[in-house]
């Protein structure tokens, strides 16, 4: 099946993932993803097909689905938000970003509205989606590290990653942003304060790498 392409946000691709809430068949509350990254995109209008866009991370996308968080929650939480005014064709989009504090909240799903699973489909997605990111959750939260396969490459990346992680990119997958993938994992995990010792995990970090 062909993917649908719904943004262009600084040069990444955004194809959607699954529309969460609908409104005559238009997508109002989706998921969007390019190769490694989850979005969230909520339509402010209709008529103009204006769309707000942030990243989420695949923990709180889960706690999305399964309602543990309100809609709006997830959007507020993260650092700042995409304002996307659709053209003609996606490159024709006008695209500006803000900081998260500069955002309407009127714009937003009522306080306290979570996710709910309305329809097979629906809890179709939800299962495929808990099974495909159940398992380098677990390993991440019992050990610490993190198991990653994107395009074919495979990585095992220790508690401490930020200057390998680069260099990593640089020598063996420049086109893969593996920082911004992993980040949300060890933000969860409170694990940033390690950060400041790079030096000395960023030769344990190039030495896992399995490819």
């Amino acid at each position: 099946m062909e993917r649908e392409l719904c943004f262009c946000i600084e040069k990444k691709e955004l194809y959607l993932e699954q529309v969460l809430v609908d409104y005559m068949e238009i997508p109002i509350f989706f998921l969007c993803k390019n190769s490694v990254q989850y979005y969230l995109a909520l339509c402010i209008d209709i008529d103009e097909l204006n769309y707000i866009v942030t990243k989420a991370s695949i923990s709180e996308i889960y706690n999305l689905l399964h309602g543990k968080i309100p809609m709006r929650d997830v959007i507020l939480q993260q650092e700042g938000y995409w304002d996307v005014l659709s053209g003609e064709e996606v490159s024709m989009d006008t695209v500006t970003k803000h900081l998260i504090g500069e955002l309407n909240k009127s714009f937003l799903p009522e306080e306290g509205a979570c996710f709910e699973i309305l329809t097979e489909k629906m809890e179709e997605f939800v299962k495929k989606f808990d099974n495909e990111h159940d398992k380098s959750q677990k390993e991440f939260y019992e050990d610490g590290s993190l198991s990653i396969d994107v395009s074919g490459l495979n990585f095992e990346i220790g508690k401490c990653f930020d200057l390998g992680i680069c260099l990593l990119e640089q020598q063996f997958a420049p086109e893969i942003n593996l920082y911004e993938y992993c980040i949300p994992y060890y933000e969860e995990q409170a694990l940033l304060k390690n950060f400041n010792n790079m030096e000395k995990w960023s030769n344990d970090v190039l030495s896992s790498i399995a490819v």
